[in-house]
């Protein structure tokens, strides 16, 4: 069962309800998908619901009591979450504290698996930090962040060797690195609201010299990645370090004494 959730408007008139629909399609999409191995009549019933979070429980519920098990996929989990959050700090919490529709869904997803016959047998969620997720769960007691374990280096993506076997293979066979290139994507203008937010969150911690501006000067810093951490914990410096690794605005460039360096990691960072 797998979730986008890049598709969501991060509209605060419109997310809910965007919400909902991305909710209510990928299940009826997976009833039907796998219609042969569910019992008779599961699409019809999840196609009826109007409310996701019905939807998914009935679903699950179905699944449980037929004894099978899913695994759950959440891609871009916190993708309309970090739009909100670079917009407006008090529509990111209103979506992610109290009783809100984003909070209900991540709680039947646990209770889904709570049970030694649970419907759902592994997730898998994948985004851009783990703020979102610490912020709407409570911390997400089941799960893992497994980002920063270099065991998992190559679970997705392209190693270092094969990217520049790929840029050697267009140099030589079409020469387009034969002359000078703007090689700053215009597209990143969408992430200059993400460095404005960082700004303002590091105006908190009260210091005379800037931490965005001492990484520029310095090409690097020193830090420890946090696996978790919320909206709240901002405050504290070692907490927006990570949060900038997980942003893609710092890199891993070596260890000292416990420490981890982060460096910047390549111009269109420090150009942004």
């Amino acid at each position: 069962m797998k979730f986008n959730f890049s598709e969501i408007d991060p509209d605060e008139t419109k997310v809910q309800d965007s919400f909902n629909t991305n909710v209510l399609d990928t299940l009826v999409s997976f009833a039907k998908k796998y219609e042969d191995l569910l019992p008779e009549g599961t699409a019809n019933k999840i196609a009826s619901e109007t409310k996701s979070n019905d939807a998914f429980t009935q679903l699950t519920n179905i699944i449980q009591l037929a004894g099978l098990h899913i695994y759950v996929i959440i891609d871009e989990y916190d993708n309309f979450a970090n739009t909100m959050l670079a917009d407006s700090e008090s529509n990111y919490i209103k979506l992610t504290h109290g009783d809100g529709f984003f909070r209900l869904f991540f709680n039947n997803l646990k209770a889904a698996t709570t049970e030694n016959d649970a419907a759902v047998s592994r997730i898998m969620i994948s985004g851009v930090t783990p703020l979102t997720l610490s912020d709407v769960t409570s911390g997400y007691n089941i799960g893992m962040n497994i980002s920063a374990d270099s065991q998992f280096n190559s679970l997705a993506g392209f190693t270092e060797t094969e990217f520049r076997q790929m840029l050697e293979y267009y140099r030589d066979a079409t020469g387009v690195f034969n002359h000078t290139d703007n090689m700053v994507d215009s597209n990143i203008s969408s992430d200059y609201n993400k460095m404005t937010k960082l700004i303002r969150f590091e105006q908190q911690f009260g210091e005379k010299t800037s931490l965005i501006q001492r990484i520029n000067n310095d090409g690097y810093i020193y830090g420890i990645i946090k696996p978790e951490f919320a909206l709240n914990d901002l405050e504290r410096y070692e907490n927006l370090v990570s949060l900038m690794f997980y942003m893609g605005l710092l890199s891993i460039g070596g260890y000292q004494g416990g420490r981890t360096k982060l460096i910047i990691p390549n111009s269109t960072v420090r150009q942004q």
